[in-house]
């Protein structure tokens, strides 16, 4: 949860910093957004998500990733 508190918390900085039409605020609480979306759907730690990423076991990057994108699209969409 350290990551998404991170987040949470740069977020919260940028919206305070005059960063008006730059469009940083909005990719980072897009991004914080898609994780925690990532974290309720997937019922996983952002870490462990992270660390499967960095591994060597390519078909587990894949499904992972895949469920990131599915989480993503869910919240672009709905």
């Amino acid at each position: 949860m350290f990551v998404l508190q991170t987040l949470q918390l740069f977020a919260i900085c940028f919206l305070w910093i005059n960063v008006e039409g730059t469009g940083i605020e909005i990719m980072l609480w897009e991004l914080k957004t898609r994780l925690e979306e990532f974290v309720r759907t997937t019922n996983q730690h952002i870490t462990d998500f992270g660390n499967l990423l960095a591994s060597n076991d390519e078909q587990k990057y894949k499904e992972h990733w895949e469920k990131f994108e599915k989480a993503a699209t869910r919240l672009s969409t709905g």
